[in-house]
């Protein structure tokens, strides 16, 4: 699993090349956000840093498509992650921004019987809602007019 300093894990790996598997090869351009969980930490990539980062790339998208047609010396998944995406990570200069957060920092709020702490949980709730997972637009804009009005 990756950590808030390294994100050159197995889990990012397979996130990038599932990725590019969509980006790439099946031309899927609705990508909006990537996500690499365990069961108390998530990081949630948006799709434009992946975009960014890996798909622009013009050297890993020669070898991620030599590795798709059979073109490169070895043909499986292990082959991929040690021998692409783990060099192409460990040399990568620019940085790649993420949301993270571990449900174990909000086990207090949780199990606690005060109520004013439940808004500590606000952040958690707008990260899974589908305004921000699907970036959709918000139904209520405090800058539109209020059409009752």
């Amino acid at each position: 699993m990756p950590t808030v300093d390294n994100l050159n894990a197995k889990a990012i790996y397979e996130l990038i090349l599932y990725y590019l598997r969509e980006r790439i090869t099946n031309n899927n351009l609705e990508l909006k956000h990537l996500i690499a969980a365990n069961l108390f930490e998530w990081f949630i990539f948006d799709a434009h840093e992946f975009e960014k980062h890996f798909a622009n790339n013009k050297s890993l998208v020669r070898q991620f498509t030599d590795f798709e047609e059979g073109r490169s010396s070895g043909k499986d998944n292990p082959f991929f992650y040690n021998s692409i995406v783990a060099p192409f990570l460990e040399n990568l200069e620019t940085e790649i921004k993420f949301t993270h957060f571990d449900f174990r920092d909000f086990e207090m709020v949780v199990a606690n019987a005060n109520r004013e702490n439940d808004n500590k949980l606000i952040p958690l709730y707008k990260i899974f809602s589908p305004e921000h997972l699907l970036k959709l637009q918000f139904k209520n804009d405090s800058n539109s007019m209020d059409k009752d009005f």
